[in-house]
């Protein structure tokens, strides 16, 4: 049995985009995904400047 897996860039963000929308965000704290955060979070090179204009756009910032 042969079992192929779409492993191309759209594909992998849908599935990000799909499992990131049923994700509850309850547990977080009230302002851990505001705009202040996430620039705070790159200037301290928590995460890259990338994967901060996705969590941006993706939220709509």
């Amino acid at each position: 049995m042969i079992i192929k897996i779409d492993l191309s860039h759209e594909n992998i963000e849908k599935i990000t985009s799909e499992k990131l929308r049923g994700l509850s965000t309850d547990s977080f704290d009230a302002g851990f995904y505001d705009k202040d955060s996430l620039e705070c979070l790159e200037e301290n090179d928590e995460i890259s400047p990338m994967e901060s204009g996705f969590m941006n756009g993706y939220l709509g910032a």
